[in-house]
């Protein structure tokens, strides 16, 4: 997890009165329909053409600022994926992610980023092969 989000995270934590970062008002964990409501905020807030970033979302205040669908599982693998190209070692990433074996954890939610390694990729083949 980044230092600023793990701060962020953790000064919520300290303010909020309550050992969940996202809870209902009496401090305890979301109920499935405000849940429901948040991610829905969440979704309005995507695009399917990236010309209409910047623009507000129908009948709403809240901007468009994801120029792709996300859901909680989605961010799932990707936060497995970045803690794998940070260079975590795969038993920690198994751990963090609760997986049982480390073959979930590689084949399921461990993904190739082209657009950002595929260059760094090509220079160790070139490295490699001397």
């Amino acid at each position: 997890m980044p230092p600023t989000l793990l701060d962020t995270l953790k000064g919520l934590k300290r303010s909020g009165g309550s050992p969940f970062v996202l809870h209902m008002e009496n401090g305890k964990p979301l109920s499935q329909s405000s849940f429901s409501n948040l991610w829905d905020m969440v979704r309005r807030r995507t695009v399917d053409d990236p010309a209409e970033l910047g623009t507000k979302a129908a009948n709403s205040k809240m901007v468009r600022s994801l120029d792709f669908h996300v859901t909680p599982h989605l961010l799932r693998h990707t936060y497995i994926t970045r803690l794998f190209e940070s260079g975590l070692d795969i038993k920690e990433i198994q751990y963090l992610a609760g997986h049982t074996t480390v073959d979930m954890t590689l084949r399921v939610y461990t993904h190739y980023q082209h657009e950002t390694r595929q260059q760094d990729t090509a220079n160790k083949v070139c490295a490699a092969l001397g």
